[in-house]
């Protein structure tokens, strides 16, 4: 494949810049991109909007609590290393 150039290999888009290669399925991204140009671009701009900031949403409350749980893990083994110690 020459440089610069991009071919679709069984469903996989192999693009070809210098030395490094990059391989990922695109058909289903490219197929999920021609159903939106059915809608109009002032729609469908809001909605990915509000869909990317939904997902990072999510992202931090998935962060949150998992700080929390792990607040919770230390305070334990803390607490554990003390009774221990305390116990002898």
């Amino acid at each position: 494949m020459p440089d610069g150039q991009a071919a679709n290999v069984a469903g996989i888009w192999l693009a070809d810049w210098g030395h490094i290669r990059f391989i990922a399925p695109m058909t289903w991204i490219v197929g999920k991109l021609d159903t939106l140009s059915a809608y109009p671009r002032w729609f469908v701009v809001p909605c990915l909007i509000l869909a990317g900031l939904g997902i990072l949403w999510f992202l931090a409350k998935v962060l949150k609590w998992s700080l929390w749980l792990l607040v919770a893990v230390v305070m334990i083994g803390i607490g554990a290393l003390l009774i221990f110690g305390w116990m002898g």
